[in-house]
């Protein structure tokens, strides 16, 4: 792994369901449905078979490709 990568990587900041909910403004179950419904949205990453995270890196980037932030 390169070192650019490496940091990268570190600034990366993933947060629970629930936390990046409350970073858009919306509720758990339209989140999940943004996630299912619209082809451009960030996807959830599984770290395991209970645990998802939502890497506020595509969130952003999403946001402003919607021009909101």
């Amino acid at each position: 792994m390169k070192r650019d990568d490496l940091l990268s990587t570190q600034d990366r900041r993933f947060v629970r369901t629930t936390e990046a909910a409350r970073y858009l403004g919306v509720s758990v179950p339209t989140l999940w449905r943004w996630a299912r419904e619209r082809p451009n949205f960030p996807r959830p990453q599984r770290l395991g078979p209970r645990s998802t995270r939502w890497d506020l890196g595509d969130v952003d980037a999403w946001l402003a490709l919607r021009g909101e932030r």
